[in-house]
């Protein structure tokens, strides 16, 4: 890699893709509780944002931590929501 390139996340995982009305709008809510988790909000106050309850926002956030140690390059397929969490883990590394 050359000196001062600059390397951007992929396009789904970048903040500005997230949501702004997630509790009224179910597609991309996990984007936008794994967006909350990854700027430190608790569980409990990423599930009040969301409007999901708070077990969800648990398991989007393990399967997020799950991914931080994987590439992106592996998730190159149709992905479930829980491989959709690992991906954004994988990308935030």
């Amino acid at each position: 890699m050359r000196a001062g390139t600059l390397v951007l996340p992929p396009l789904g995982a970048r903040p500005y893709r997230f949501l702004t009305e997630p509790a009224r709008i179910k597609k991309g809510r996990l984007h936008v509780a794994v967006a909350l988790h990854a700027q430190g909000h608790p569980a409990e106050e990423v599930a009040r944002l969301t409007g999901s309850n708070v077990s969800q926002v648990r398991r989007y956030i393990a399967q997020y931590e799950a991914g931080r140690g994987l590439a992106p390059a592996e998730f190159a397929r149709d992905l479930s929501a829980d491989e959709t969490c690992q991906l954004l883990g994988a990308c935030a590394r």
